[in-house]
């Protein structure tokens, strides 16, 4: 089982189970982070309860009010790695192979501790679209669904500058998106689908038929 199989599982789990009203996956670093009221419940996930992903769990406790390690279910856990989930406060949930989620460890929540970062201003539009635990540039990013934006702006219609673009398309850029619009269009790697000429000092776009 890999990571990104328990991501399905546990959405539901959270959604059902939990009452989180919104999930994503992969802000930040964090692989899954929910929402629940005016709590942040974040959610690490590993194929193995082991120490890497007990030390980023506990890193999560500077941010959310709720944290879990999420791992494919096993007959043997280590009581070690347990206890100290339980020392910490952060819970623990378990996937088997029917993907069925039981919560073995109940999180405390983290009402003591300093709150460093607020994880949720982080998410982004493509973050409700991704799978946590994916390798990166296996999901969907800021970046390529501002190109499917801008190419379904574009199909159809004739030419047009980088200008006409920015008014009509949010995009992830930020300060003035017109000259990194402008820039991206001109790569090679959009030139199987974009066209581009120049006419003076403008530069013109048109979506190739």
């Amino acid at each position: 089982m890999k990571e990104s199989d328990l991501f399905l599982p546990i959405k539901k789990y959270l959604v059902e189970s939990l009452s989180c009203t919104e999930v994503y996956g992969e802000v930040i670093d964090i692989d899954i982070l929910a929402l629940r009221g005016e709590d942040d419940i974040s959610v690490e996930l590993k194929t193995s309860l082991n120490w890497k992903v007990i030390e980023q769990a506990i890193d999560r406790s500077r941010g959310c009010q709720y944290v879990y390690v999420g791992v494919p279910e096993t007959k043997h856990l280590s009581w070690l790695a347990k206890e100290t989930l339980e020392r910490y406060g952060i819970g623990l949930l378990v996937v088997n192979e029917r993907n069925r989620v039981r919560e073995l460890i109940k999180p405390s929540k983290q009402v003591n501790k300093a709150r460093r970062y607020r994880f949720r201003d982080y998410i982004k539009e493509h973050h409700s679209k991704t799978i946590g635990g994916v390798k990166t540039g296996e999901g969907p990013t800021a970046y390529s669904e501002t190109m499917v934006k801008v190419r379904e702006f574009m199909k159809g219609k004739g030419w047009m500058t980088a200008q006409d673009i920015a008014k009509s398309v949010k995009t992830h850029y930020s300060g003035d998106p017109v000259p990194q619009i402008r820039d991206t269009l001109r790569a090679y790697w959009n030139k199987e689908w974009c066209e581009s000429k120049k006419e003076g000092n403008r530069v013109y776009f048109r979506h190739k038929k």
